[in-house]
């Protein structure tokens, strides 16, 4: 007999599930204090050695520091700069006689410099491409911006002439576009509230600006060409009669699309990436060991999706995202305001953000839209959901079941009240009555911890990996007029050293792959009804892999990076790093 039970079916052991969840308060508890994330709910300190990091992580870790290191020895030999030489001995200490402007290349190729050892990404060779500036929007690092819209309005005034005056949309016109759903925007809203830092007395700028995007109405199903940019404003409103500029700019239309890509950025790291994925599980995890019994079925199941969740977080908090720290060295906002996005990002409703929620508020279900991150997550959110639905239909047989389970309702309370989950339960009232709302719920946690964290962090290297494609802060203020030369550009990316340090983050973030969707330990579950279940959900996995693997032969076919970041085979089954 299984010794997995709700606890309503385990009384004869209920002071040792007692003992269980005492000794669970005594050493998870919350912080909400810590400077570097203020007000946002956090482990205390770091439970150990619970939370102690495996042996296999460590080493992953090590081998990535090795390879980052041997590339920037590499290329401190090749340049012979007595600087940089400085730099690498006593690293920030020095840092600010290193990074003023007098490390600002002359060409863009000179961003190519540091890669030694590296391997250059791919898109360092087009990603100034219309073309892949749009792909960007749907098989990018941060793939959860664009929306679907019918029209404009006052605030973003793209005229028809201003439309017609891109190439591929002569005979288009708006209105049309909007009706057969080819129109898109992306929108930088949400981080209206990030005030422009400095980094040494050097100024940074952030804009919050609005870009255009839509489908040619003759698309011929080439990718590179699926949803092209046409038009930018650098602000949410008009002002000053500050231009919106269109690909007809030159080097102002790059200079405005490296604007929209420093908001990415910064949109990425604080909302999609730290905020909607680290930060949004870490209350989960501290709940689940507090309310749930070690026997209890739902503990069982998402313990393995919460491994490292606590460590990395931890560590981020004390250096990433310190006052000081490599963050606030290198994107553009100061580190008060963007806590402050952070903390908005968490007050959103869970239930609102619910993934085929969320893609439906957005609008960008219809088959027009070429969007490789929409259509890997639908297969795996299904997968998912199904692998969810078995495993919980074995312990939770009636709604009844889940009104009388006291250890999960424990559970939800202390998540509205402690962990600060916003919009949780059935009809986001704060508690759960149904085995519907339970399984839908837990399909988000897992999903949140594994796929989800998966596309928006591995994708770094490969995009922001490359500091003129995604720089993490500008060095300029917004052009005022559409008469740039690529000298302006060069003018607003980073420098050298700061690029650098930027190729290092991002390559550590997106260079360990620990664990795999669905391979859990062999002895874990117990019972024919689940072990069946689980091999169901690594056969669906595996067709979900097939189906993104022979998509990726006709991206490779058409000269584009394949979209890999959600094969299952390369998700991990938390958020380690």
């Amino acid at each position: 007999m299984s010794d997995v039970k709700l606890p309503q079916n385990d009384q004869e052991n209920a002071s040792q599930r007692e003992a269980s969840l005492a000794a669970g308060q005594k050493k998870y508890q919350y912080k909400y204090n810590y400077h570097a994330l203020y007000d946002v709910p956090m482990a205390k300190g770091l439970p150990w050695p619970e939370e102690k990091p495996t042996l296999k992580w460590t080493l992953k870790v090590v081998a990535t520091l090795v390879r980052l290191l041997v590339n920037y020895v590499l290329y401190l030999l090749s340049s012979l700069a007595i600087y940089k030489l400085i730099k690498f001995f006593f690293a920030q200490r020095f840092n600010f006689l290193l990074s003023g402007k007098d490390d600002r290349p002359q060409k863009l190729n000179k961003y190519r410099s540091y890669f030694r050892s590296l391997k250059v990404p791919m898109i360092a060779d087009n990603y100034q491409e219309d073309g892949l500036f749009g792909r960007m929007r749907v098989a990018g690092q941060n793939p959860v911006v664009i929306q679907q819209i019918s029209a404009l309005d006052a605030d973003f005034p793209v005229t028809e002439a201003i439309f017609q005056s891109v190439k591929g949309f002569e005979h288009d016109s708006l209105e049309k576009a909007g009706a057969e759903h080819r129109l898109y925007l992306a929108d930088y809203v949400d981080i209206r509230d990030i005030e422009n830092g400095e980094t040494h007395n050097i100024k940074k700028y952030i804009c919050v600006p609005k870009a255009l995007f839509a489908i040619p109405a003759q698309h011929d199903g080439n990718l590179k060409t699926a949803l092209l940019p046409i038009a930018i404003q650098c602000a949410q409103t008009p002002a000053n009669g500050d231009p919106i500029f269109t690909p007809n700019d030159g080097a102002a239309w790059d200079i405005a699309k490296t604007i929209v890509q420093v908001a990415d950025f910064s949109h990425h790291e604080l909302i999609t990436h730290l905020g909607a994925t680290h930060l949004r599980i870490e209350p989960f995890v501290v709940s689940t060991h507090r309310q749930l019994a070690d026997s209890h079925p739902l503990k069982k199941l998402l313990l393995p999706h919460f491994e490292g969740t606590i460590l990395i977080n931890w560590g981020a908090q004390a250096s990433l995202v310190a006052d000081g720290g490599p963050f606030d060295e290198m994107f553009a906002g100061t580190m008060a305001s963007n806590r402050k996005i952070v903390a908005q990002t968490l007050a959103r409703s869970f239930n609102d953000e619910i993934f085929p929620r969320k893609m439906q508020q957005r609008g960008v279900g219809d088959d027009k839209l070429l969007y490789p991150y929409r259509d890997d997550a639908e297969k795996i959110w299904a997968a998912t959901a199904e692998w969810v639905s078995d495993y919980l239909s074995v312990y939770y047989t009636s709604d009844d079941d889940i009104t009388n389970d006291t250890e999960l309702q424990a559970w939800v309370s202390e998540l509205v009240s402690e962990g600060w989950v916003k919009g949780f339960g059935d009809d986001a009232s704060g508690s759960i009555t149904s085995v519907a709302y339970l399984k839908e719920a837990v399909t988000m946690v897992i999903f949140t911890a594994s796929t989800q964290h998966s596309a928006v962090n591995f994708t770094q290297k490969d995009f922001s990996g490359y500091t003129p494609s995604m720089p993490a802060a500008g060095y300029m203020p917004a052009p005022r007029h559409t008469k740039k030369t690529e000298e302006d550009l060069l003018e607003i990316l980073p420098t050298l050293s700061m690029a650098n340090d930027q190729v290092n983050l991002t390559n550590l973030l997106s260079g360990i792959e620990y664990t795999q969707l669905g391979q859990y330990d062999a002895d874990l579950f117990e019972g024919r009804e689940i072990n069946d279940a689980l091999i169901k959900f690594k056969k669906k996995l595996e067709k979900v892999e097939a189906d993104i693997r022979a998509r990726n032969i006709k991206e490779l076919r058409d000269g584009i990076t394949p979209y890999h970041y959600m094969l299952p085979s390369r998700i991990p089954q938390s958020i380690n790093i």
